[in-house]
């Protein structure tokens, strides 16, 4: 069991065998620092002096995923398992992902298995969008007495606003009378974001340090 997912075959654990939930294949992050030489005793010195500016850059690869029957078509019962379909003749991991908002991944290269049946699709086979933000922040320090200092921060969360799209819909059939099913219309589409993610966000505060 994965992330709180039953095996699909208890007896056959080789049918699980794939990409952990938490794969993250590839991730690099950079954080910055630079505090500004602005020094002096002209006028209006205390306000170009104090500063320091930081940046923190994040990317990663996707999250795997598989896709799924959409309904029990195994009929194993497990309320939150999402059983895998069939993999076409010939189509593979690689050449089902096409990496469209409106179609990540080909949904028509699945088939339904038989009732009663699992899939032979691999677990974890494909992988969601990539994942990257950058955050920016800006700080000044002033001086009021030896001991008194007032520092004025502004902070922007995704500074470039850049959107992170969230894992696309995974079940590939919606159930129908007799143990048959049709293509979900959704399938495969990304219409959300990824958890976490936010659009642009700024905020100041002022902090009285003594």
């Amino acid at each position: 069991m994965e992330g709180g997912f039953p095996a699909a075959d208890p007896y056959n654990a080789r049918l699980d065998r794939g990409n952990c939930l938490f794969d993250r294949r590839h991730a690099l992050v950079f954080s910055s620092l630079a505090a500004l030489p602005f020094h002096g005793t002209f006028t209006g010195h205390q306000l170009i002096e104090g500063w320091q500016l930081n940046g923190f850059w994040s990317v990663r690869t996707g999250i795997p995923f598989h896709a799924g029957d959409g309904f029990d078509q195994p009929g194993e019962g497990a309320v939150f398992y999402n059983p895998r379909p069939n993999l076409k003749p010939g189509r593979t991991a690689n050449n089902i992902e096409v990496g469209r908002l409106d179609q990540w991944f080909d949904p028509t290269a699945f088939s339904l298995p038989p009732v009663g049946e699992l899939g032979n699709e691999g677990r974890n086979i494909l992988f969601g969008p990539h994942f990257w933000n950058v955050d920016f922040s800006a700080l000044k320090d002033t001086a009021i007495s030896e001991r008194l200092k007032l520092q004025f921060r502004a902070e922007f969360f995704n500074v470039l606003n850049h959107a992170n799209w969230g894992q696309p819909s995974a079940g590939i059939f919606v159930q129908t009378p007799g143990g048959g099913g049709t293509l979900n219309p959704v399938a495969g589409r990304i219409t959300t974001l990824a958890g976490g993610s936010t659009m642009r966000q700024i905020q100041f505060a002022l902090k009285f340090v003594f």
